[in-house]
C-alpha cells in the first residue's frame, strides 16, 4: 500500500517507524506480511535534516 505522511508531529513520527518495521509482529499474525510504502513526506516546518534528528531521537520511544 503507498502512504504519504502529512506532517512528522508525534502521530506521523509513529506511523514511519511502524512502516519501517518498528512494529514487532509475532509469527502466528495474519497483518504479519503486509507492508506500506511511504512515498511522500509532507513536513514544511524545520525540514529534512530536523525531521531525521527528531525521528532518531525521540524520548518517548526510543528504539
Amino acid at each position: 500500500m503507498r502512504v504519504s505522511i502529512n506532517g512528522m508531529g508525534r502521530i506521523g513520527r509513529l506511523a514511519l517507524r511502524a512502516a519501517m518495521g518498528a512494529a514487532e509482529r509475532g509469527a502466528d499474525d495474519a497483518r504479519r506480511g503486509n507492508r506500506f510504502d511511504i512515498v511522500h513526506v509532507n513536513e514544511i516546518k524545520g525540514g529534512a535534516a530536523t525531521s531525521a534528528h527528531l525521528l532518531e531521537f525521540d524520548t518517548v520511544h526510543e528504539v
